[in-house]
């Protein structure tokens, strides 16, 4: 390994460590999207079973048919998993039909369904296997999605509790016998994409999140870039 892959890995390890959200023999069940930073997770989660920490790994992937390409990128999340030895679970939903149906938002719904999906997957798991543990859904949100989070909410006039941004971890409110940690809140996500193509691995690209007509991706691709270079990165870990 690389130094960069090195030094990725074990300021992951520390992350896992000092907050101490995983131990021996949990169950962990990692969402992978197929993204460069649910990718590099899933290989950091699978070093960290097979030379630190001794646990269950499985991995879950929601295709939410919105694209042409989204069974595509579901095989591609299938040959990773396959390639690290890493049982997967693959979910779908109609989101666009749904969310017709609800009249509510393509997001709301979407994050609604994969989180059940995750969740159920989850508490199937911890039956089977019969274990005595919280099963815990680990998610690949990292520093840059921290930082568009409490902007997206400053500029819709959040108050001060609503700018605490992204938890590291809580219990699915629907589902209280199931925690999500998210480990990655440290890295940015140009850290994961280059963890990702130092060891070649195939992620998928989605080309909506390129899209500055959605007001998130205008804050990461317009707004963010200019903070970052008028004040640094490492000013924003103070969000």
């Amino acid at each position: 390994m690389t130094d960069f892959v090195v030094n990725i890995y074990s300021e992951f390890k520390r992350t896992i460590k000092q907050t101490q959200c995983i131990s021996e023999d949990t169950l962990l069940i990692a969402a992978i999207s197929g993204g460069a930073d649910s990718t590099a997770m899933l290989d950091l989660l699978v070093r960290l079973r097979n030379t630190d920490i001794s646990y269950n790994l499985f991995a879950t992937h929601f295709d939410h048919q919105l694209r042409p390409e989204s069974s595509n990128e579901a095989q591609i999340v299938q040959n990773q998993c396959n390639l690290l030895g890493v049982e997967l679970f693959i979910g779908s939903g109609d989101i666009a039909a749904e969310s017709a149906r609800q009249r509510r938002s393509e997001h709301d719904i979407a994050r609604e369904l994969r989180y059940k999906f995750f969740a159920q997957t989850a508490l199937n798991l911890k039956e089977d296997l019969s274990s005595d543990k919280m099963p815990i859904i680990v998610t690949a949100h990292h520093f840059d999605d921290q930082v568009e989070t409490v902007l997206m909410r400053l500029f819709r006039g959040s108050g001060l509790s609503g700018l605490s941004g992204i938890r590291s971890s809580f219990e699915w409110s629907e589902q209280p016998k199931v925690k999500v940690i998210r480990p990655l809140l440290e890295f940015r996500h140009e850290q994961l994409m280059e963890y990702c193509q130092r060891l070649q691995l195939e992620f998928v690209i989605d080309p909506s999140n390129a899209d500055v007509n959605y007001p998130r991706n205008k804050v990461r691709h317009e707004i963010i870039p200019v903070i970052v270079d008028k004040i640094g990165s490492v000013a924003l870990h103070g969000i």
